[in-house]
């Protein structure tokens, strides 16, 4: 007979706590993350310039920890604002530079192509973004985009179309004329376990630029069970 106690390992699950979507200027988006019965969670934060002007402010990321839970509408919150555990984005700097993807893409290639210009594309290690088929300027507030997808770049080649090769295989379907960005800030916060969080992207403080595309990612460790003779 044994009496040694038992630990039944878990998994990490993946879930968006923000879907990708447009932030316009003078507007924000929120969302929760419950960890109350969890162990912790990776968040994964993109922020994705649509302008080509400067910001006159970063957009915001405030992660809230809080005594208690949001009710619905999120109107009976308790922030703890000395607990806020989020950054600013960086891209205040104008010249944002959106291409177009050359051809159609495929789940776990490692290069593809785009058109229009590679301007701003060639620099080791730099990141972008896909941003779906809306042409950057005619996103709305809120709007979803579905296809949102960001790639460190490793090499680039040819001239019109020009092939960029990423250091990652590409996860999504990705069609010709999608369009991309190579002005992106991306954060990875652990957040510990046993609390409620309320995950904010601010752009009220920006009088210029479009906006971002913006999204929140959680991989979530949640707790391990026991088994106790």
């Amino acid at each position: 007979m044994s009496f040694a106690s038992t630990i039944a390992p878990k998994t990490f699950t993946t879930a968006d706590v923000i879907a990708a979507q447009a932030l316009l200027i003078s507007n924000l988006v929120r969302g929760q993350i419950d960890l109350q019965q969890s162990v912790g969670a990776y968040l994964f934060l993109d922020v994705a310039r649509i302008s080509t002007s400067a910001y006159t402010n970063p957009i915001d990321i405030v992660i809230n920890r809080l005594a208690g839970t949001l009710t619905a509408g999120f109107t009976s919150d308790r922030h703890s604002p000395n607990n806020n555990l989020g950054f600013q984005s960086t891209l205040t700097a104008s010249g944002t530079v959106t291409a177009q993807v050359n051809a159609n893409t495929a789940v776990g290639d490692a290069s593809f192509a785009i058109k229009t210009s590679n301007t701003g594309f060639t620099a080791y290690g730099s990141s972008c973004a896909f941003l779906g088929s809306t042409a950057p300027g005619s996103l709305t507030n809120t709007q979803a985009v579905s296809s949102f997808e960001v790639v460190n770049m490793s090499a680039t080649s040819g001239s019109g179309p020009w092939t960029l090769t990423s250091r990652q295989k590409l996860g999504v379907v990705h069609a010709a004329n999608d369009y991309i960005t190579n002005v992106v800030d991306s954060f990875t916060r652990w957040l510990p376990g046993g609390f409620v969080y309320d995950v904010i992207f601010d752009a009220n403080n920006i009088a210029a630029g479009a906006g971002a595309v913006v999204r929140a990612v959680a991989m979530t460790y949640p707790a391990d069970a026991y088994t106790i003779p």
